[in-house]
């Protein structure tokens, strides 16, 4: 199974909790646009079914300057290229991520 639809089934499972309704989730995904239409795909519907006021998401882009995913309120799309680690400690500051109460970090090797 592709990682982001173990996010999807994570997420339906925890979302149906009524303990961890108010949380604010983040997802932080780094992939490329070009050579993994199964990622971006998957990527395109989690957003659709997902993304809202208490989840958000940053997508890193690492093999453009452009991004193959449709703009939305509560996406924040980044172009750092190589490793997602690299992405991480550029994007994912304490600033950011103590807004949070999760966060998923997802990925697919370059």
């Amino acid at each position: 199974m592709y990682p982001l639809a173990l996010l999807g089934l994570l997420v339906n499972a925890v979302l149906s909790s009524v303990q961890h309704s108010a949380y604010r989730w983040l997802a932080a995904i780094a992939l490329p646009c070009t050579g993994d239409v199964l990622g971006v795909n998957a990527t395109r519907a989690i957003i659709r079914q997902f993304a809202g006021p208490r989840f958000h998401f940053r997508i890193n882009v690492f093999d453009g300057t452009r991004s193959c995913l449709s703009s939305h309120p509560h996406v924040v799309v980044s172009y750092i290229p190589g490793y997602m680690c690299l992405f991480w400690k550029r994007v994912l500051v304490p600033s950011l991520t103590d807004q949070y109460d999760r966060v998923f970090l997802l990925g697919v090797q370059p």
